[in-house]
């Protein structure tokens, strides 16, 4: 499972790279507190974050960390939402890919 990114940009888009796997890995959940209401009851924040690897012949070439927050539990599929997150940053780039399910 994974994405293949057609053309990947790179020293600020002076150069690209053909075929650029991409994966995620790390997917992580935790539960903070973000403030205190008036009743001195604790408000939570609920953030998910992963780790974007980018490699071409198995060689790594780039990572990124997303963080993703909510004021409610994340209760769907984590990889599901790794995915969509991903997919979205790169269609933001205009940057072309295919998913290799």
């Amino acid at each position: 499972m994974g994405l293949t990114i057609v053309s990947y940009p790179i020293h600020d888009g002076l150069a690209t790279l053909p075929n650029v796997y991409v994966n995620i890995r790390n997917l992580e959940t935790t539960k903070d507190i973000k403030d205190y209401n008036t009743n001195n009851t604790p408000e939570y924040i609920y953030k998910f974050q992963f780790v974007v690897n980018f490699q071409i012949n198995e060689k790594q070439i780039d990572t990124n960390l997303i963080t993703k927050e909510s004021e409610t539990p994340f209760i769907i599929n984590l990889w599901d939402l790794a995915y969509t997150e991903i997919k979205k940053k790169l269609d933001a780039q205009n940057l072309s890919y295919s998913d290799n399910n």
